[in-house]
C-alpha cells in the first residue's frame, strides 16, 4: 500500500473524527488501493503526550506515512498520485502547506518554505515520511507537547532526499483551539 494516513483520536470529538474519515475515504476513492487509514485511540483521555509517544512504538505499513489527526482533514485528493510519481526517487520526506485555520493560516508561510523546519511554522499534517526513513527517525518522537517539531526536526536533519510540493494538502478543524474537545 502506497499511503498510511496515521490518524491519532481523542474521544470527545465524534464530529471532527467523522470530518477527518470523510476526507480520507474521499481520497480512497480517487486512488483505490492506495490509502489505508489507521486509526490510534486515546480511549481514556491520557492526552497529546500519550499520543506522540505512541508514535515512537508506531510500526508502519504503508510506504509513506502522514498523520492527519482527528481534528484535520484531507483537501488534496491528488496526493496519492502525486506520491505514486514520486516514489520512483523515494524520498524520506514530502513536504507540503496545510491550513491551520483563521489567525494562524498557511504553514508554512512564504518566508519559511523549503528551509529547516521552525516550531510554530508547520504541523503534523504539512509532512509526509518515507516509511523506512520513519523507522530510522521515529526515536525522535517522545512525550513532549510539541513532538512533532522534535520528530520533524531529526527527520529532516536526516534527510537525503526532500520532495517540496507546494500545495495545501489539508486543513485543522477549529471547532475550538488546539485540540480542544467539540
Amino acid at each position: 500500500m502506497l499511503l498510511e494516513i496515521v490518524t491519532r483520536h481523542i474521544l470527545g470529538r465524534p464530529t471532527m473524527l467523522a470530518a477527518n474519515m470523510a476526507s480520507v475515504e474521499a481520497m480512497k476513492n480517487s486512488a483505490p488501493g492506495m490509502v489505508k487509514q489507521t486509526l490510534l485511540l486515546d480511549d481514556v483521555g491520557r492526552g497529546v503526550a500519550w499520543a506522540n509517544a505512541q508514535l515512537a512504538e508506531f510500526e508502519p505499513e504503508g510506504d509513506y506515512i502522514w498523520l492527519l489527526d482527528d481534528d484535520d482533514v484531507a483537501i488534496d485528493t491528488e496526493l496519492p498520485r502525486a506520491l505514486l510519481e514520486m516514489s520512483t526517487r523515494n524520498p524520506d520526506l514530502v513536504m507540503m502547506r496545510m491550513d491551520h485555520g483563521p489567525g494562524v493560516g498557511i504553514l508554512p508561510d512564504a518566508w519559511h518554505w523549503k528551509k529547516r523546519p521552525m516550531r510554530g511554522q508547520f504541523g503534523c499534517s504539512s509532512f509526509i515520511t518515507g516509511a523506512e526513513h520513519w523507522r530510522r527517525c521515529r526515536q525522535a518522537w517522545n512525550a513532549n507537547y510539541a513532538a512533532d517539531a522534535d520528530f520533524l526536526c531529526y527527520a529532516f536533519d536526516h534527510t537525503i532526499d526532500i520532495e517540496w510540493r507546494d500545495v495545501v494538502a489539508s486543513r485543522c478543524q477549529r471547532a475550538n483551539s488546539n485540540g480542544a474537545p467539540e
